[in-house]
C-alpha cells in the first residue's frame, strides 16, 4: 500500500531515527495509526517482533512500552524524570531506543517513530508516546479500509474558493481538509465523488485514482467521508466503522458513512443528498462531533486551534539546535523547522501561544516575525513578513507585509508591505503593494458578506476579504470587511473603499465593477504566470476556467445590470 508522510518524515529507508523533544499540554499518548503486525523492532540490545500479544521491551530501567490492545495501537510507556530537563530526558530515552523496522519478507520496509514529553499531574514521571507516522509499501494493515471522500451540494457554498477546486483542497490548519482525512482513516484505497467539472482536472492530479467511478464506488464495502468534515482531534475510525453499515451524523449532517454494495444501488451525483439523508433516517446512526464547513469564514475562524490539534496529532519533528540565531520566545518544544528550511539572522518566533511550523525548503527572512499558532508551507519565501497567529500559508509562495490570522492557497504573491487580515487568499493571486483589507468595522459590528445576491451573516466582527484563483488586487487598493472576489478578477485601486462584490471574470475600474469579455487574455496571463513557478496551465485547467466563466454569467449580470445597455449603445 502507498507510504503515507507527513512533515517531519524521514525518507531514509533503514536510517535509525532519533526525533527530539516536543512538549504536550497533558493528556494521555495517542494510539498509532497504521499500526502493522509482523515488524521487527531493533534496540540496542535485542530484537523483538512485535505481534497482537507482545511488544518490544528495552534494557533500560523504566523504560517498557506494553502489549498494544488492538492491532493498530501502540501504547505508551513511562520513563522516571529523575529530576532531567525536557530535551535531556529525551535524549536518554532515545539512547536506548533507536528504532529501526523491517516487515518480515520485506527487507528495507520501515516504519517511523518520534517521541513526545506529556507531563502527568505534577508527579515527576513523564509519559513517552511512540507514534507511527509512516507506513512503508508491501506492509499490510489489519483491516481494510476502503473510503470515498465526497462533495456534497453544501460545496457551492464555499464559493469563491471552490469555483476551481473541490473542497477537500482546502487548506485548514497544517494541511488541505482531504489530506487529514487520510491521515486518520488510513485508507487502504482511496477514491473521490466530485462535481463534474472538476473531475479531469482532479484526475489529472492524482492519476491511478477513482474519481466519479461508480462501479469501483459499489464493488465493496466502503466508507463515504464528506468533504466538508473536519473530525474531532479524538476521531478514531476503528471505533465506528468496523462492523456493519452505520452513519456517523455532526449536529445532525452526515459526514460519514459505511456502506455495503446494496445500499449504493441507486447511487448518482444527482442523487447523493438524497441517499445521505435516507441512511440517516435507516441505517445505525451515532454522533461523532468534529465541524462541517459551512463557509469560507468558517475555515479562517477554525484555523488556529486546527494548527494546534493539528501539530499535537502529528508531533512533526525536527532537530532546532542548529538555528542558533532565531529569536525564540516560548518553548523551543513548539518550534519545528523541516531540514532544507532557511531561516536568516533576526528572525523572531514566538511559540507562547502556539507553535511555529515552518516546512521544507522555506526561506525565512531577516526580521520576519512568526507567532504561533502558524504554519509556513515549503517552498514559501518571507520577506521581513509579520505573520500574526492563526495563520496557514501554503507551498511556494511570496510574502511580505502584515499577515494576521489568515490562509493563502499556495502559488500566491504578497510580497509588499500591505495588510491582509482573517482572509482566504485562492492560488496564484498577486497582491500589490500597499493594498489593506479591513478586517473589523469601526462599530465592532457583525460583518455581512453578500452571497449569491443574498447578504448572508457571517456571525463575527472579525471577517476580511475572500479571493478567487489568479485574481489580481492593484497598488493601494483597499477592501472592505467581507469582500468577495471570484476568479480571474481584476481590482484596480480607486482611493476609497471598494465594491463588496466582485463576480469572477469581472475588473474594477475607478471604484465600478465591470466586466472582462476577453477570457483568453486572463488565460494567457494566467499561463505565464504559472510557468514562471515551473508549472503549466493544462487542457483540463482550461476548459475548467472556461466552463467557471460561463457558470457564473449569472452571477455577472446581477452585480452589471447596466452593463449590456452599456455596451449595445456603444456598438451602435
Amino acid at each position: 500500500m502507498p507510504r503515507y508522510e507527513f512533515a517531519g518524515s524521514s525518507g531514509d529507508k533503514g536510517a535509525a531515527l532519533r526525533a527530539p523533544c516536543t512538549s504536550a499540554g497533558g493528556g494521555s499518548a495517542a494510539p498509532a495509526r497504521g499500526f502493522a503486525s509482523g515488524l521487527k523492532y531493533t534496540s540496542a540490545m535485542a530484537t523483538t517482533t512485535l505481534t497482537p500479544t507482545n511488544s518490544p521491551s528495552f534494557a533500560s530501567p523504566g523504560i517498557t512500552v506494553p502489549p498494544p490492545k488492538r492491532m493498530r495501537d501502540f501504547s505508551a510507556s513511562t520513563i522516571p524524570d529523575a529530576g532531567l530537563p525536557c530535551t535531556e530526558k529525551c535524549k536518554h530515552f532515545n539512547d536506548y531506543c533507536q528504532f529501526r523496522a523491517d516487515s518480515l519478507g520485506h527487507p528495507g520496509a520501515f516504519v517511523h517513530f518520534g517521541t513526545f514529553d506529556m507531563p502527568i499531574g505534577l508527579g515527576k514521571n513523564r509519559t513517552i508516546g511512540i507514534y507511527c507516522s509512516a507506513l512503508s509499501e508491501g506492509l499490510q494493515e489489519d483491516a481494510t479500509m476502503r473510503i470515498c471522500i465526497f462533495e456534497d451540494r453544501g460545496a457551492i457554498d464555499l464559493e469563491p474558493l471552490t469555483l476551481t477546486r473541490p473542497v477537500f483542497d482546502l487548506w485548514c490548519g497544517l494541511s488541505p481538509l482531504g489530506e487529514r482525512v487520510c491521515e486518520i482513516f488510513r485508507p487502504t484505497e482511496l477514491g473521490f465523488v466530485v462535481r463534474p467539472m472538476l473531475a479531469p482536472v482532479v484526475a489529472e492530479q492524482r492519476p491511478g485514482t477513482p474519481i466519479n467511478d461508480f462501479d469501483w464506488l459499489r464493488s465493496q464495502r466502503i466508507v463515504l467521508v464528506n468533504a466538508r468534515w473536519m473530525p474531532p482531534a479524538d476521531f478514531h475510525p476503528d471505533s465506528y466503522f468496523q462492523d456493519g453499515p452505520l452513519v456517523t451524523t455532526c449536529n445532525g449532517a452526515v459526514v460519514a458513512a459505511a456502506v455495503e454494495s446494496k445500499h449504493l444501488d441507486d447511487f448518482a451525483l444527482t442523487t447523493l443528498d438524497q441517499l445521505l439523508e435516507d441512511w440517516k433516517h435507516t441505517l445505525p446512526r451515532r454522533e461523532v462531533g468534529g465541524s462541517l464547513i459551512h463557509r469560507p469564514w468558517d475555515l479562517v475562524e477554525r484555523n488556529a486551534g486546527q494548527i494546534n490539534d493539528d501539530f499535537a496529532a502529528r508531533r512533526p519533528q525536527f532537530p532546532i539546535e542548529a538555528v542558533h540565531h532565531i529569536a525564540l520566545l516560548g518553548s523551543n518544544c513548539s518550534l519545528c523547522i523541516a531540514p532544507g528550511a532557511q531561516v536568516e539572522p533576526y528572525v523572531v518566533a514566538d511559540t507562547r501561544k502556539g507553535p511555529v511550523v515552518i516546512d521544507r525548503d522555506a526561506v525565512i527572512g531577516a526580521f520576519t516575525r512568526l507567532e504561533g499558532p502558524c504554519y509556513i508551507g515549503q517552498r514559501t519565501q518571507l520577506f521581513g513578513a509579520k505573520v500574526r497567529a492563526g495563520s496557514t500559508i501554503g507551498p511556494n509562495c511570496r510574502i511580505g507585509g502584515e499577515v494576521e490570522a489568515s490562509i493563502i492557497q499556495g502559488n500566491s504573491n504578497k510580497y509588499h508591505e500591505g495588510f491582509l487580515g482573517h482572509s482566504y487568499v485562492g492560488e496564484w493571486v498577486n497582491i500589490g503593494a500597499g493594498a489593506q483589507t479591513s478586517d473589523l468595522r469601526h462599530d465592532y459590528g457583525e460583518v455581512i458578506v453578500s452571497v449569491g445576491g443574498m447578504r448572508v451573516p457571517t456571525g463575527s466582527s472579525k471577517v476580511g476579504s475572500f479571493i478567487g484563483d489568479h485574481s489580481k488586487i492593484g497598488l493601494g487598493a483597499l477592501l472592505n470587511s467581507g469582500t468577495m472576489i471570484g476568479a480571474f478578477a481584476a481590482i484596480l485601486p480607486a482611493g476609497r473603499l471598494l465594491p463588496k462584490n466582485v463576480p469572477s471574470f469581472c475588473s474594477v475600474l475607478h471604484g465600478e465593477v465591470a466586466e472582462n469579455e476577453d477570457i483568453d487574455v486572463l488565460f494567457a496571463t494566467a499561463s505565464e504566470v504559472m510557468a514562471r513557478r515551473g508549472m503549466r496551465l493544462t487542457p483540463a485547467q482550461s476548459e475548467l476556467y472556461r466552463n467557471v466563466y460561463l457558470q457564473t454569467a449569472t452571477q455577472r449580470k446581477q452585480a452589471l445590470p447596466q452593463t449590456e445597455p452599456r455596451r449595445l449603445r456603444r456598438s451602435a
